[in-house]
């Protein structure tokens, strides 16, 4: 989607335009011509490895 489609979608910087930067980083960030992947790591107890207790 165009960031103009999410904002008439989701309301997002069509107010104030304080989140305007935030949401179109974000947006840029997600836009499928960038090969990218979020990765995070979990905790043992998050992931619920046996591990956790030991």
């Amino acid at each position: 989607m165009a960031f103009d489609d999410i904002q008439l979608e989701l309301g997002v910087a069509t107010q104030c335009g304080k989140c305007e930067s935030c949401a179109r980083a974000v947006w840029a960030e997600c836009s499928p011509g960038l090969n990218t992947a979020h990765i995070f790591q979990t905790s043992a107890a998050e992931a619920g490895s046996p591990l956790a207790a030991a």
